[in-house]
């Protein structure tokens, strides 16, 4: 069996702004986002400050891609009739409410489907040891990381108190 991977960037009018394709057998879904923003031949659209891309599990919560939080629930499917522990489990909640635009961007495909269930399944077992596997050329600094760990921080505590306070 031949496999491809594929990083896309959409807009929320569903509307592809980014693609990278060409990556064959497994790879590592960071090694191809580092692959993408930093060869010049991409032209890879990098968000304005302030703004991020929201990413999913198999990515590093890094400046100007938001991801959720680990060691929490975060698939949709296991918040149906379970309140919220806290902030990080509100933030990522909704985080892939968002995130989903990009899922049905796509042709819902039933090939699609299965390969990313098994991809996220493969991304929350391996989620604590990410970090140890950024390619030696990316420069994510520690200041970096701990600066976006702090921009999702402050999100998701405003999402709890307006949640708490105004109960939506």
């Amino acid at each position: 069996m031949v496999s491809q991977n594929v990083l896309a960037t959409c807009n929320f009018d569903m509307l592809f702004t980014f693609i990278n394709s060409g990556w064959e057998g497994r790879a590592h879904d960071n090694a191809i986002l580092v692959d993408s923003i930093t060869r010049a031949d991409l032209q890879f659209s990098h968000p304005p400050n302030g703004k991020y891309y929201l990413v999913d599990a198999g990515f590093t919560n890094m400046p100007g891609f938001l991801a959720q939080f680990r060691s929490q629930r975060y698939h949709l499917q296991k918040f149906r009739g379970h309140r919220y522990v806290g902030p990080k489990e509100l933030f990522n909640h909704r985080h892939p409410s968002l995130r989903n635009v990009i899922e049905r961007t796509f042709v819902m495909d039933p090939f699609f489907m299965e390969a990313d269930n098994k991809m996220a399944a493969e991304a929350e077992a391996k989620a604590d040891g990410l970090l140890g596997d950024q390619p030696d050329y990316v420069d994510m600094s520690q200041h970096g990381l701990t600066s976006q760990s702090n921009v999702r921080d402050a999100i998701a505590t405003a999402m709890w108190q307006n949640l708490v306070h105004h109960g939506h």
